[in-house]
Formats: C-alpha cells, sequence, structure tokens
C-alpha cells in the first residue's frame, strides 16, 4: 500500500503545485531542475506517507486514517507554502520571518511543543510534518465548537476559532478533494 499512496500522492502534488522551470534556462539546465525537483517532490511524498503511518494523531491507524492524515499533510503543506523549494529549505519564512517549514509552523525563535527549533524543521522533513500534524489535531479539537467542520483549521491558520474562516475552508476542502482522489485511485488499485 506504502509504494502505491506515495506515487497517488506525488500525482496530486505536482498538478496542486506544478515544478516551475523558466523558459530563458538553456533545455540542459531545464532538464537537470526537473529531474532534482521531481526527486524532491518524491521526497516530499515519501514523508508525508511515513509520518501518516507513523503517527497516532488524529484517530487510529486505520488505512482510512492514514489516506485521512495524507489528505490533511498535503493540503495544508501546499496551501501553506505551495511546496516551494526555499520555504521547505527556510531560505524564506512567513509571518514577519517567523513561520517555517512546508507547513510554515509559526515558532519564531522558539521551539514546537516536541522541543524542536526552527533549524530542526527545515532540516528535517519528518518534523515539519509531525508539528504540522499535531498542530492541526490541536486546531480541530480546540475548534470543534463551531458548527461548520471546515471551519475548524482557523486555529492552525490564524490562532482563533472562528466560523467563515476563509484559509481554514481552503485548507478543509482541498484536503476533502485529496481524500477523495487518494481513495478513488486506491481502489482503481485493487
Amino acid at each position: 500500500m506504502t509504494k502505491i499512496l506515495i506515487v497517488i500522492l506525488m500525482q496530486i502534488l505536482l498538478s496542486s503545485a506544478p515544478i516551475k522551470i523558466s523558459p530563458y534556462l538553456s533545455g540542459e539546465e531545464q532538464e537537470a531542475i526537473l529531474q532534482s525537483e521531481t526527486q524532491r517532490y518524491q521526497e516530499i511524498s515519501e514523508a508525508i506517507v511515513r509520518v501518516a503511518q507513523n503517527t497516532k494523531q488524529l484517530e487510529s491507524n486505520t488505512e482510512f486514517d492514514i489516506i485521512k492524515k495524507i489528505a490533511l499533510l498535503s493540503a495544508i503543506a501546499v496551501t501553506e507554502s505551495g511546496l516551494n523549494k526555499d520555504i521547505q529549505l527556510g531560505k524564506r519564512r512567513g509571518d514577519w520571518g517567523r513561520s517555517v517549514c512546508l507547513m510554515q509552523m509559526n515558532i519564531g525563535k522558539g521551539k514546537t511543543p516536541e522541543g524542536w527549533t526552527a533549524e530542526d524543521l527545515v532540516t528535517d522533513l519528518d518534523k515539519c510534518l509531525t508539528t504540522g500534524l499535531r498542530a492541526a489535531k490541536q486546531s480541530l479539537g480546540g475548534c470543534s465548537n463551531l458548527k461548520n467542520y471546515i471551519d475548524r483549521l482557523g486555529g492552525y491558520t490564524t490562532g482563533k476559532c472562528l466560523d467563515n474562516e476563509p484559509e481554514s475552508r481552503k485548507k478543509m476542502n482541498l484536503m476533502f478533494y485529496y481524500y477523495s482522489k487518494l481513495l478513488y485511485q486506491m481502489k482503481k488499485q485493487k
């Protein structure tokens, strides 16, 4: 199941955040960038699947729960960072320099509850994703008083539980889309 999930996820990520290559580069340079970025997307896909399979956050680790975590992690990473390489490597940061890694974890100069620094998150993709999954779980639980489920990532996106929160809705709608694509493709493989 793992290899199939990685292939399917990589296709989803490439369609959501396509690799960008300047047309002004030589064909050789374009090919080198394409190979490098394809490898990076492969590594991102592998890390997302690995973290989803190895964490008990959100629910249990049934096949459906793992796919749900993969979809959630992917939706957050795509909407927070666009899978941008400079963001992944910590060369660019959000929130005036306080947010790092593909999940844009706002830790400033501090540490995550797991004890990880910003440097840890940009050098270890599994740590970035694990921290992001924990923060998403906290938001989903902490905002459970909201009537609409798609608003419950507000704690992640704004730090507040708000009705009609647009960033939460964008992430949750994309998560549901990814979840349905992953389930459909997995069913086709059986």
